[in-house]
């Protein structure tokens, strides 16, 4: 999620002054928990007791901590250290405390330096995190993580170890610790680095609360009227996805793992659009699975534009709502703004089997899941056909002109280009007789005609 682009440096606003909250405000609870992002860095800075006051939201998800310019040390969007700027934020988050608030304090951001890319150790890591604990006296924590943080395994370890540890170090004192994962997304589940970070968590013994994931931006085609579908087939798959992880879980206590981030009306991308009527189907979607956690990006943004424009803006949605509506709705509302009235027609989606392959053993079949222009996404399952264990296995196929974008439940090398090979990830390395696993990737190619997948070697 983007950061303001607002923000004035640190110089420019010493002496800050932040109203105090409102005198015997009280805020309304929700069946899942509601915590909008709030851009603390955004000019001019907001009052969270204000917020609270005038949305009724209870907790608020305050974005975003990382690198002070660079060192191993945090600060606010790289403008506002912590701990100086005169106390006012320190001051505005215990306001929003003291009536009853939840904050949440978010690292990372898709801007500026993720913390664990540039401190020495974990060590060093976690006494930073100590101290923005310690500062200002929350025990909730975010960490949305994306771009090259996403992609650097070495910070990946480092943080999860660091989080580790103050979970421990915390609770030693009494202090629960909570830890949410912010990450990207598509309808067809969390990509492989993201994969990667949270067996990553798993192993390092982090005690994950809520996988938060970012349900906009995706990039297809044709979103047209789609945002509240693909945010509920993302939380589903997400939901799976996670159970490998933590089979141990009920599915009750999975479902309340998975959190729902959308970007309220205008997505960063044309056409990506998040209503007012997506939001009640992503609330009910929710409701009905127990859903630990609905946020979106952002609460500044929970209103509507001068004159009803559809425009992408830090301060305003793009799309005809009421204040706070989107806060109203996924509080349980019901939507008081009318659809558009005019409805574009979607093609039904279908899923096509491109190749199949056998063996002695295993059978392969390669499922078309989504195509657009230049390129597409598959999934492809891996059945055992004999009545003893399969322990490792391996698919090769070709690409002409396209190469693999990404790819999930699978470690894939490529030895010659646009020659790949998937071994399995550490959780599916085992297919039990009669039982099956499944991989995924996604293909780009320049070309306007999604290309088609080359022969598949079942070895």
């Amino acid at each position: 999620m983007a950061i303001g682009s607002s923000a004035l440096t640190a110089a420019g606003v010493l002496g800050l002054q932040v109203s105090s909250p409102l005198s015997g405000a009280k805020l309304s609870s929700a069946s899942v928990q509601v915590a909008p992002y709030v851009d603390m860095t955004l000019w001019p800075l907001r009052n969270l007791s204000q917020i609270a006051t005038d949305s009724q939201l209870r907790s608020l998800t305050l974005a975003f901590i990382v690198s002070n310019k660079g060192t191993c040390s945090p600060s606010w969007g790289n403008y506002y250290p912590v701990g100086q700027n005169n106390g006012s934020f320190l001051s505005n988050i215990s306001g929003f405390q003291s009536m009853g608030g939840n904050p949440i304090i978010s690292f990372g951001g898709e801007a500026n330096q993720e913390m664990a890319l540039v401190c020495p150790s974990a060590q060093a890591l976690e006494q930073q995190y100590q101290y923005v604990v310690d500062h200002y006296h929350v025990y909730s924590l975010d960490f949305d993580i994306e771009g090259t943080a996403l992609n650097d395994q070495a910070s990946i370890q480092m943080r999860n170890e660091a989080l580790a540890m103050l979970q421990r170090d915390e609770a030693a004192m009494g202090h629960n610790i909570t830890i949410s994962y912010t990450l990207p997304v598509m309808p067809w589940g969390l990509l492989s680095n993201s994969l990667y970070l949270l067996n990553n968590a798993a192993a390092s013994g982090v005690n994950v609360s809520v996988v938060n994931v970012m349900a906009m931006d995706y990039g297809l085609p044709n979103p047209q009227n789609q945002m509240g579908n693909w945010a509920v087939q993302a939380a589903q798959a997400t939901e799976a996805q996670l159970a490998k992880i933590w089979p141990q879980k009920s599915s009750s206590e999975l479902w309340s793992m998975v959190g729902l981030t959308p970007m309220i009306g205008q997505n960063d991308l044309s056409g990506e659009i998040f209503t007012p009527q997506d939001a009640s189907q992503v609330y009910n979607f929710a409701v009905s699975q127990g859903l630990g956690r609905l946020s979106y990006w952002s609460a500044e943004r929970d209103f509507e534009c001068s004159g009803g424009a559809d425009v992408n803006s830090n301060t305003c949605s793009g799309v005809v709502q009421s204040p706070y509506e989107f806060a109203s709705l996924f509080m349980g509302a019901t939507t008081t703004t009318q659809p558009p009235s005019t409805t574009t027609t979607q093609p039904p989606s279908t899923t096509t089997t491109v190749a199949q392959e056998s063996n002695a053993t295993l059978s392969v079949t390669v499922s078309r899941n989504s195509t657009w222009w230049g390129g597409y996404s598959d999934y492809v399952t891996l059945t055992n056909n004999s009545s003893s264990k399969v322990q490792g296995w391996k698919v090769s196929f070709s690409l002409d002109g396209a190469n693999v974008a990404d790819l999930w439940d699978g470690v894939v090398s490529e030895p010659n280009q646009g020659s790949y090979q998937v071994t399995p990830a550490s959780w599916n390395q085992v297919i039990e007789p009669g039982g099956s696993v499944k991989f995924g990737f996604v293909v780009k190619s320049d070309s306007k005609v999604a290309p088609n997948i080359g022969p598949v070697v079942l070895n």
